[in-house]
């Protein structure tokens, strides 16, 4: 997934992301061809909130389908959840704030996993990316 936010983009981008930091620590992250969703549930799971945004957005918004087999994998093309806090400190540091003319995200899949895990060992293969 590659996303391209020009400076009004990014900074309603943030604002939501102050927002959804409040309803929770991790953020959901679901983009499809068509739309790219931020979400966050409190720990009670009693509150939810989401921000939903079409591809035209971005100024540059692309999701490749993944292949399983002879089908193309159906909705969503990508998915996964990061600390929102984190993410927040990197985009409202004072640096950027001012400074950014666009800013770019880009998901991939990280290395497939060759070697068999343990069940008890907990990994992920995503690799994320932030530029």
């Amino acid at each position: 997934m590659q996303a391209t936010l020009d400076s009004t983009g990014l900074k309603h981008l943030t604002r939501a992301l102050s927002c959804l930091s409040k309803f929770g620590d991790d953020l959901v992250i679901v983009a499809t061809s068509e739309t790219f969703a931020l979400s966050s549930t409190n720990s009670a799971m009693t509150a939810y909130g989401r921000f939903k945004y079409p591809r035209s957005f971005f100024s540059r918004y692309r999701v490749e389908s993944r292949p399983m087999g002879d089908e193309i994998e159906e909705l969503p093309n990508v998915a996964g959840q990061i600390v929102t806090k984190h993410l927040l400190s990197i985009l409202k540091h004072k640096t950027n704030e001012k400074a950014c003319e666009k800013c770019e995200f880009v998901i991939t899949d990280g290395p497939s996993q060759s070697i068999s895990l343990d069940d008890d060992e907990e990994h992920d293969s995503l690799e994320s990316r932030l530029t």
